[in-house]
């Protein structure tokens, strides 16, 4: 996984990649979790490498678990660790992540109000990193997000207490994203223009899902 961050893989040919990222998923196979985990890892490393080949692919193996996601929901977390290591990468390199946003953000966002609380805290660690990265290009849109699960009408929708258990598991998956972002010292100054947004997590996710333990916005 880290050679690939140096070597175009493109210039090897697409049979190549195509073999060696088939390799990687079926480790996802193993029964060692130590296995699995060494090969989401490696994915990701290597998909920097090759962004235009490997991320596009990942990114639609994740879509397809999004279908299925209780039968897929240990193929949806080693992917989505995948992700992580391809913008933690990102970050801790300096490596302009803008071109690939439009691509990430819609599959992390299928996976917000999530039933795993595993794979919610992968999309928020995910989406803090990005944060980090490219604060106005992913803060409106948690911002809408936000808008988007806290400002449902009340009504006799007999489906109502299971949206408003979805609208709070996104609640707390984006408030754990800016908790994140904040730990990793995400510039204040770009921060600071959304926090009434966010703040309202504390009122509408915090009852069910202890937002208000898991984001701490005081300036």
């Amino acid at each position: 996984g880290q050679l690939m961050n140096i070597v175009d893989t493109l210039t090897n040919g697409a049979k190549i990649a195509e073999t060696l990222q088939r390799l990687y998923v079926t480790g996802f196979e193993y029964p060692h979790e130590e296995i699995r985990a060494a090969s989401a890892y490696a994915l990701g490393h290597f998909a920097v490498g090759s962004m235009e080949v490997f991320l596009p692919q990942i990114l639609t193996r994740l879509q397809e678990t999004a279908t299925n996601e209780v039968a897929s929901s240990k193929h949806t977390y080693l992917l989505l660790s995948s992700v992580k290591e391809v913008v933690r990468t990102h970050q801790l390199n300096g490596i302009d992540l803008a071109p690939s946003l439009p691509l990430m953000l819609p599959q992390l966002f299928l996976f917000l109000s999530s039933k795993e609380d595993g794979i919610r805290s992968m999309v928020a660690e995910c989406l803090g990193s990005m944060i980090c990265i490219q604060p106005l290009t992913v803060l409106p849109k948690l911002q809408e997000l936000t808008q988007t699960h806290t400002t449902k009408e009340v009504g006799n929708n007999e489906e109502q207490p299971l949206q408003r258990e979805e609208d709070a598991r996104a609640c707390w998956t984006i408030a754990t994203a800016v908790k994140f972002a904040i730990s990793k010292h995400s510039s204040v100054s770009e921060l600071k223009g959304y926090m009434p947004s966010f703040l309202v997590l504390l009122r509408d996710g915090g009852n069910d899902l202890t937002t208000e333990k898991d984001i701490d916005l005081k300036e």
